[in-house]
């Protein structure tokens, strides 16, 4: 059995490689590898997440696996009664293991002690697997939000939410 852990990220520079690493493997089947690089170097760059831990509540926390990372998870506090789940990626080789429900379980005890009561996200609207995760998980899509990234690419997206 995989022992899953969360360790608070703390090397910023370290972290976006390796959250580069993750997005440049699984964004492939959704999007151009120009886009997945404007992404890349809009929202997850040292700067970006930086001041995303500084100015607008986020935590981002590496998800291991015996002392391997394999994934991470971002969460925004900046809403009063709801969390923000940015971002929750694993690698590759450990899908399909358990490993997000394990992180879901941490999330949802992470927003019932700090108070939350519901927890929501923004999920590509082709990425039928996970969005299959989050429904299975007690999600319920709300809302779409349809937004154009410098006028190039378009982010099509479900709100989904759960409650606590």
């Amino acid at each position: 059995m995989l022992e899953v852990n969360f360790v608070e990220v703390k090397d910023i520079e370290q972290f976006a490689d390796f959250a580069r690493e993750i997005w440049h493997e699984y964004w492939t089947a959704f999007m151009a590898e120009s886009q997945i690089d404007y992404m890349l170097n809009d929202i997850n760059t040292e700067k970006t997440v930086s001041n995303q831990i500084a100015n607008e509540d986020y935590t981002y926390y590496y998800i291991t696996c015996n002392t391997q990372r394999v994934g991470y998870l971002g969460m925004s506090t900046q809403e009063p009664h709801a969390l923000f789940l940015s971002k929750l990626y694993i690698i590759k080789e450990f899908r399909h293991e358990g490993i997000g429900a394990k992180a879901f379980n941490f999330i949802k005890n992470y927003a019932r002690q700090n108070g939350f009561q519901k927890i929501f996200l923004t999920v590509n609207k082709k990425n039928r697997e996970v969005i299959t995760s989050y429904e299975n998980w007690g999600f319920r899509t709300m809302d779409t939000i349809a937004t154009n990234a410098a006028g190039r690419y378009a982010m099509d997206d479900y709100v989904m939410e759960y409650y606590l």
